[in-house]
């Protein structure tokens, strides 16, 4: 890229589709599934932060970097129209 070539930015749902697959890739597609819907349940309801972290508790575990999926994909969930 040159310093003439205008910087592109993708539009926010590419991103988040983007950001999305990345997660899916990560926790393995099953497990992404499961945690979406838990989460898209949890937004329809209006759920509390710790409602939700109680529910992922068991899947999230002690590991860090599935608690960090969880929130990534939480966050997305919760940008969505």
């Amino acid at each position: 890229m040159s310093v003439t070539e205008p910087l592109m930015i993708k539009p926010m749902r590419q991103r988040m589709e983007e950001q999305k697959q990345y997660i899916a890739d990560q926790m393995g597609h099953e497990l992404y599934a499961k945690v979406l819907r838990i989460l898209q349940l949890h937004k329809q309801n209006d759920s509390d932060s710790s409602d939700i972290q109680e529910t992922l508790k068991p899947i999230m575990g002690k590991n860090r970097k599935m608690k960090d999926l969880c929130f990534a994909l939480e966050m997305l969930v919760w940008k969505e129209e």
